[in-house]
């Protein structure tokens, strides 16, 4: 008798532990699969709004698209005008996720690790830089948000500040850009020369991705200049009058 009831205990232990176990996945299970729909509502979105514009797409025909019911996405998403702003915060997660590791493997020549940093910071977010009007929407939303979704704004603009801040920390240390320069302010200032390419791309309608590189390449390599620490300036002018 005192057997069984020593088995019986066990295995109510057992069970116990499962259960407590479930308890502890079901959690990050269920979160897993909130994220995956609400990422499906805005590939959706951004699709339509792709192919058949922003004010021609309907919040039923996004969840149709992202086989998910109207009040689902209103679950995650306050209006298909907060959809935009998702987009912005969905960019802004895919950058980060780039951005580390390129920060670590950047070509030596600074002027062209700058463009590299600059270039991904614009190029390889969720959504394509290619799709012009949505872009368009993206950035008048941000303008017109809520004090919540500017700081979401906000959120994006600075982490595309804090890559250009640790890229010129590297070039600081190795006495390549003067030692005077307030980094903050010139990474501030970097951002505010790629994002007025990206401005100007998104004005010309007929601005190709290889015009905003190039446009890019040459602003900043025309700051670049002006930071340059006073022995590689001297350099480069050395090997120019050699070569003359």
């Amino acid at each position: 008798m005192v057997q069984i009831n020593r088995a019986e205990i066990n295995r109510a232990q057992i069970n116990r532990a499962q259960i407590n176990r479930a308890q502890v996945k079901s959690p990050g299970l269920r979160e897993r699969h909130r994220e995956g729909r609400r990422q499906g509502i805005l590939r959706a979105a951004a699709e339509l709004f792709r192919t058949s514009g922003y004010d021609n797409t309907s919040v039923e025909e996004i969840a149709a698209q992202a086989e998910v019911s109207v009040p689902t996405i209103y679950s995650f998403f306050s209006s298909k005008h907060d959809l935009l702003l998702g987009l912005l915060e969905e960019d802004r997660r895919h950058m980060r996720a780039v951005l580390e590791p390129l920060l670590h493997a950047l070509p030596a020549d600074p002027l062209k690790a700058l463009i590299k940093v600059a270039q991904t910071c614009l190029e390889q977010g969720f959504v394509d830089i290619s799709h012009k009007p949505i872009w368009r929407e993206i950035s008048a939303a941000a303008l017109k948000a809520s004090p919540g979704g500017r700081e979401s704004a906000l959120r994006f603009q600075g982490m595309h500040v804090e890559a250009f801040q640790t890229f010129l920390q590297g070039l600081r240390r190795d006495r390549i850009i003067r030692r005077d320069l307030d980094l903050e302010s010139v990474a501030r200032s970097l951002y505010a020369v790629s994002r007025n390419c990206f401005r100007i791309y998104l004005m010309v309608e007929r601005a190709s991705v290889a015009d905003l590189r190039a446009m890019l390449r040459k602003d900043l390599s025309t700051v670049f200049r002006g930071l340059l620490a006073g022995e590689h300036t001297v350099r480069r002018q050395t090997k120019r009058s050699a070569r003359r």
